[in-house]
């Protein structure tokens, strides 16, 4: 059957599906995972799609039953929303805990029907087993865990509920310094199977030289160069909040890799194949990873990238706060994250020359 707008894709073996937007056919929006044409609120999300809005609150709020957990999850989007439109949140976040909530309301409860159909008032047992039922995705079981006791800390303060019953729940995944930075070996291999002129020797480039996060590579582009005092910056504003202006020159290597690239776009560094940008920071993700696992490259991201460069910086003797200017930091403590290693060896240097005088 064929359905106007509907485009089905096949990625790692998974079936997905876009649906094209009317007043922009190239604008192919992504269905939450558990939305095929069989699912009985296809129609909703379709029509949704169709005219340009991903907002899935209206289909949620009409089969949700006061009190439920899918009543809640509606309550909080609403509330998010209103944080986001006040600058407090980022949309990026939002359209992430939006999709995270809605596969969790379809998910299916152990009794039948789904966890979106009982109670708010559910017990930790219950959020337990919802956790065991994600083990073979921890990443994506901690982040809904995370979502979810988000959603019920706004539930205890409007008074629908006195505590979190989400709160217990341990996460599967431990700290352990998160993204794991690139070796100069990984950057080599990296371009040697990306040379200039490709959209991923750019992007790389643009990721090293700038330090900025993909939720900002998406989107940077001419626009954002500055002349100052016959040198080239780039100047913008991240996206992500509470993030402080950044101002940097423009490196060669920087320099080189923008007028080396064959495909060009006036908004963006960046573009698709097809010339025109990236529709968001998750879509250019999905083409990173395609550039990293084509370079033999294995368990490498594009914060380890940043986290490399917060490490080369710290490590060539840069201070605390030079390092903050370059990441868009406005805390320290931010950027200890990414130098207290580099740190503690310059440390343990010093202290062992302190040493190299003794006789032995």
């Amino acid at each position: 059957m064929h359905i106007e707008g509907l485009h089905r894709e096949v990625r790692k073996g998974v079936v997905r599906y876009r649906v094209a937007e009317k007043a922009n056919p190239k604008k192919r929006c992504l269905l939450p995972r558990a939305i095929d044409p069989q699912h009985p609120r296809f129609g909703d999300y379709y029509r949704a799609y169709r005219n340009g809005s991903v907002q899935i609150d209206a289909p949620i709020e009409k089969a949700a039953t006061k009190r439920s957990v899918e009543w809640l999850v509606t309550r909080y989007i609403e509330f998010f929303e209103k944080e986001v439109k006040a600058g407090l949140k980022s949309k990026l976040t939002l359209s992430r805990r939006r999709n995270q909530l809605v596969r969790l309301c379809e998910h299916p409860a152990e009794k039948g029907g789904t966890y979106g159909e009982y109670d708010l008032d559910l017990p930790t047992v219950a959020w337990e087993q919802f956790n065991l039922d994600k083990i073979s995705t921890p990443g994506e079981a901690d982040n809904t865990m995370k979502a979810v006791r988000a959603m019920y800390e706004l539930a205890m303060k409007r008074g629908w509920i006195s505590h979190n019953p989400a709160k217990g729940v341990k996460a599967y995944k431990q700290n352990k310094g998160g993204a794991k930075p690139w070796t100069p070996e990984d950057m080599k291999q990296y371009r040697e199977r990306h040379p200039a002129g490709t959209m991923a020797h750019l992007y790389l480039t643009l990721l090293m030289f700038a330090g900025a996060r993909i939720s900002d590579a998406v989107w940077l582009g001419p626009k954002q160069l500055a002349k100052l005092n016959g040198r080239t910056d780039l100047k913008w504003q991240p996206k992500k909040k509470g993030s402080a202006p950044v101002m940097l020159p423009v490196m060669p290597p920087l320099d080189t890799a923008i007028k080396a690239q064959k495909v060009v776009h006036p908004d963006a560094f960046i573009p698709r194949a097809d010339g025109q940008p990236f529709a968001s920071s998750a879509a250019l993700g999905n083409k990173v990873r395609d550039w990293i696992t084509q370079a033999g490259l294995t368990n490498r991201s594009s914060h380890g990238v940043r986290k490399s460069v917060a490490e080369l910086l710290s490590e060539s003797g840069m201070t605390q706060y030079q390092v903050m200017s370059v990441l868009a930091h406005t805390e320290a403590k931010s950027s200890e994250i990414y130098t207290k290693d580099a740190e503690r060896r310059r440390l343990a240097e010093r202290a062992m020359n302190a040493l190299e005088g003794y006789e032995w």
